[in-house]
C-alpha cells in the first residue's frame, strides 16, 4: 500500500510535466507581430486615401515580419514550403488590423502615425495552407489574387510618386486612377473573404438530407461541381458536399476528397474525412 502511495505523486508530477510541455509548445506556436509606419500627407492626398496608403505600407511590413516568424517555425520547416510560398500564403491568410493611429502636425506637414498588428497561429496557418494546396483550383486562385494585389500596390506607389511631381491638370487623372486601384483592391479582398466564408457557411449551415436547391440557398453557388450519374459533389473551398439520391449524404474535407468515392466509401476507407 505504501508503494502505491509513493507512485501517486510521481504520476501526478509526470502528468503536470507533460501538460506544461504541451501547453508551452502550443503557446509558442502563436504570436502577435506589430509594425509601424508614418506617412506624410501631400497636397493631393485626401485624408482617407492617405490613411489607406499608410495602412498598406504598415501591413506590408507586418506581413514580412509574420513571414519571417512562420519561416522560423519547426512545424513549417517540416511542411516544406518555399520562402515565396510562405510570403504568398501569409499575405492571403494572416489578418492584419490597426492597433493604433494618430495624425499630428510636424512643422507644416500633417503626418499619420500608424501601428498594425498581425496575429499568427502556426497551427492554424499550416492547416489552412494544407487545405489550399489540396485544391489546385483554389491554390491557383489564391496565388493569382496575391499577384494582382501586389501589382495594384506597386501601381499605387508609382501613382503616389507621380502625384508629387505632376502639374494640376494631370493630378485629376492620377487621383482617379488611384481611386480605381483602391476599388479593385477592395473587390479582390471581398473575393478572398468569400472563399473563406463559403467553406465556413457550408460546415455550419448545411445538414444531411438537404436538397441541392437548399444547399445553394444556404451556402451560395459552389466553386466547382462534379457529377456521376444522378450524384453530385459541390465544392466550397476546403469542403465538398456529397449529394446522393437527390439529398446531402455527407460533407467531407477537401484534402481527402476523391471524386469517384461515395459516402459509404469514406466510411469504410477514411471515416475521418467526413465532417458531417
Amino acid at each position: 500500500m505504501k508503494t502505491e502511495d509513493n507512485k501517486t505523486p510521481f504520476i501526478s508530477l509526470l502528468f503536470i510535466i507533460i501538460f506544461l510541455s504541451f501547453s508551452s509548445s502550443a503557446y509558442s506556436a502563436s504570436e502577435s507581430v506589430f509594425a509601424s509606419y508614418k506617412y506624410t500627407m501631400g497636397d493631393n492626398d485626401t485624408k482617407n486615401d492617405a490613411k489607406r496608403i499608410c495602412f498598406l505600407e504598415a501591413k506590408r511590413l507586418a506581413i514580412e515580419k509574420a513571414g519571417t516568424y512562420i519561416e522560423s517555425s519547426t512545424e513549417i520547416k517540416n511542411f516544406n514550403l518555399t520562402r515565396d510560398e510562405i510570403k504568398t500564403f501569409a499575405g492571403a491568410i494572416v489578418k492584419v488590423e490597426i492597433a493604433s493611429e494618430e495624425i499630428k502636425f510636424v512643422g507644416e506637414n500633417q503626418i499619420i502615425f500608424m501601428t498594425v498588428k498581425a496575429d499568427v497561429d502556426i497551427g492554424s496557418f499550416r492547416e489552412r495552407v494544407k487545405q489550399i494546396k489540396s485544391d489546385r483550383e483554389l491554390e491557383k486562385k489564391v496565388i493569382d489574387q496575391q499577384r494582382q494585389l501586389q501589382g495594384l500596390e506597386d501601381n499605387l506607389k508609382k501613382l503616389q510618386q507621380q502625384l508629387t511631381t505632376k502639374n494640376i491638370d494631370e493630378v485629376v487623372t492620377l487621383r482617379k486612377e488611384r481611386v480605381e486601384a483602391f476599388g479593385k483592391m477592395d473587390e479582390l479582398e471581398k473575393v478572398k473573404f468569400d472563399i473563406k466564408s463559403k467553406a465556413k457557411t457550408a460546415i455550419q449551415n448545411l445538414e444531411r438530407g438537404m436538397t441541392p436547391q437548399e444547399v445553394i440557398k444556404f451556402a451560395g453557388e459552389p466553386r466547382s461541381k462534379v457529377s456521376h450519374g444522378s450524384d453530385l459533389k459541390y465544392n466550397y473551398g476546403n469542403v465538398w458536399v456529397v449529394i446522393e439520391s437527390g439529398v446531402v449524404s455527407c460533407i467531407v474535407k477537401a484534402e481527402a476528397f476523391v471524386d469517384v468515392r461515395d459516402c459509404d466509401g469514406y466510411k469504410i476507407i477514411n471515416r475521418n474525412a467526413i465532417i458531417k
